[in-house]
């Protein structure tokens, strides 16, 4: 038993007692959530000719975002989302503003070890590449990623190892989602944006971080309940 080992002198609490609860994954209190409230796009980000004429740029978004839990991952806008507006209209260096708190990322809940989410950003620029055909290939590769499957199977006795292997296998699915956005043909891809929060960061009840990169500058706001 734990309770029988003789802890040396000036240790009060027994070091294996804390590397078993250490290996533990650990739910948040609080429910929180992730959105995007804001997306500015980079004047190189424009076509010659659109950038001469003054004319918006059809740009789109796919977020998928992640816990420790045994949920699949999140994916925004899905396939048939009734809300989605698709693609974005949008000048060189302008802001779009998303109504409300924003587009949702990571939906409200309670999360299990840390919040992980990446955000892909891309133009369209030909007619027959429609947005549910985007999706639904999205879809497809979320679906059979080996990161959905590892999810799963996870549990609250779940360790460390089992940890890092998740992290990589999402490193591998954010690059085929972006494998298959820089090669289809007409379409873009302008930035991926891939962020973490761990439970143990300061979270305040909102809060919002501005992140730039590659042709785009996004805004996150993060809240807690």
């Amino acid at each position: 038993m734990l309770e029988d080992i003789p802890y040396p002198i000036g240790v009060t609490e027994s070091p294996l007692k804390k590397e078993i609860d250490d290996s533990i994954l650990n739910e948040s209190g609080d429910r929180r959530s992730l959105y995007l409230s804001e997306l500015t796009l980079h004047p190189n980000a424009a076509g010659f000719f659109n950038q001469f004429r003054g004319r918006f740029e059809n740009v789109h978004y796919i977020t998928l975002s992640w816990d420790y839990s045994a949920l699949s991952p999140t994916g925004y806008p899905y396939l048939n989302f009734k809300c989605n507006k698709l693609p974005l209209e949008i000048m060189a260096a302008e802001t779009h503003h998303f109504t409300g708190d924003g587009m949702t990322i990571f939906p409200e809940k309670k999360v299990v070890d840390s919040l992980n989410a990446c955000l892909f950003f891309f133009k369209n620029r030909k007619v027959e590449n429609t947005v549910d055909d985007i999706l639904e290939h999205v879809e497809r590769i979320v679906n059979n990623s080996h990161l959905r499957q590892e999810l799963s199977k996870m549990t609250f006795d779940s360790t460390h190892p089992e940890k890092e292997k998740l992290s990589k296998l999402a490193e591998l699915l954010y690059l085929d989602i972006e494998d298959f956005l820089c090669t289809m043909k007409k379409l873009k891809h302008l930035s991926t944006v891939n962020c973490k929060y761990d439970l143990n960061q300061n979270w305040k009840i909102y809060d919002e971080q501005v992140i730039e990169k590659d042709l785009v500058r996004i805004t996150l706001k993060k809240r807690k309940y």
